[in-house]
């Protein structure tokens, strides 16, 4: 089998990637803390998000023509909200007592929303325009590895 590629860059195994073939643009988070943004024909890495101090677990982007965002999550319980025109966090959204395995985030709806689950066995609701957690879903029985958008 042919391999059609090969991104250098990270420094531990890669836990998500997140393509727009559109855009030609993927993000990628890793093990070793954090995500970085692709430009996927050519391979090059055009920015590292840094800040998160354990393994980045999931990555959502918005792609638009004015304003690109991201979120990530983690294993430090963290999800960090990221302008991708200067790669910098604008937000840490703290509230979790376990890993953030997944997020789940709807940037273009009023107002902006974000779901994350966690292994603490809760489910979270943020409103990303006030980086408030609007509710907790604590009923679980495990911890939670998947959502569907």
């Amino acid at each position: 089998r042919a391999q059609l590629a090969c991104y250098e860059g990270h420094e531990d195994r890669v836990n998500v990637i997140r393509a727009d073939a559109d855009r030609n643009m993927a993000v990628t988070g890793s093990n070793d803390e954090t995500a970085r943004v692709w430009e996927v024909s050519s391979g090059v890495c055009r920015g590292v998000l840094r800040g998160h101090t354990l393994g980045v677990r999931d990555v959502q982007v918005h792609w638009d023509a004015e304003v690109q965002n991201a979120a990530t999550c983690s294993d430090d319980r963290t999800i960090r909200l990221w302008d991708l025109s200067a790669f910098e966090c604008t937000h840490v959204l703290e509230g979790h007592q376990g890993r953030v395995t997944v997020i789940c985030a709807m940037f273009e709806r009023e107002p902006r929303m974000l779901v994350s689950g966690s292994a603490d066995y809760t489910l979270r609701y943020w409103n990303l325009d006030t980086q408030e957690c609007e509710e907790e879903m604590c009923t679980h029985s495990g911890r939670i590895i998947s959502l569907i958008a």
